[in-house]
């Protein structure tokens, strides 16, 4: 299983909703979330070269939000019955329940930015700018890039230009709706 970015785009509502109450259990029922499986981090490499300062800083926001619901702090005991099972914790205990990370988010304004910005990329300078040996040299996730052109190949030019084109239609579209997006990387 490698690393991917999942954006799940959210009307103010449910947002305002998991604003009150960040450890609401409602995105594993959603099915209309966009999913970066591995190509994030190579994503964000080949926008951000030749850019301004600026623009790199808006590209490395795309996933990584510096905006959040809830508290950096809330990482454990979000409720006291969480606390009470805690207490009787044995080595063989799934620590992972009791995590509650802060939700990253992009507001519909940010969204517009990162929207007018990926589509000032051209598909033929996006290409331009990948080189997977690059990538591999600068230890960029997933660290196997390669210019094979066979189909079902993952990590070459036709996979990354895919999920380009797929990040800027996801971003056009959450941005004429005035929605959010959450974000999730790991």
């Amino acid at each position: 299983m490698s690393q991917s970015a999942t954006f799940y785009p959210i009307n103010s509502n449910d947002f305002n909703e998991i604003r009150r109450n960040p450890n609401i259990q409602f995105i594993n029922s959603r099915e209309d979330y966009v999913t970066f499986q591995g190509t994030h981090e190579g994503l964000r490499f080949v926008l951000s070269k030749g850019v301004s300062n600026q623009e790199a800083e808006l590209i490395n926001e795309i996933f990584y939000p510096t905006v959040h619901t809830g508290d950096t702090s809330q990482y454990v005991f979000p409720n006291t019955v969480e606390q009470g099972e805690f207490i009787d914790v044995t080595d063989d205990k799934n620590f992972e329940a009791f995590d509650r990370e802060p939700v990253l988010y992009h507001d519909p304004e940010k969204i517009k930015q990162i929207a007018s910005l990926l589509n000032n990329v051209s598909d033929e300078h996006f290409l331009m700018q990948f080189d997977p040996v690059e990538l591999n040299r600068e230890n960029i996730y997933p660290w196997c890039w390669n210019s094979k052109k066979e189909d079902n190949q993952a990590y070459n030019e036709k996979h990354i230009l895919e999920d380009f084109q797929n990040l800027k239609k996801l971003f056009n579209a959450v941005s004429v709706t005035d929605e959010y997006l959450l974000c999730f990387v790991g």
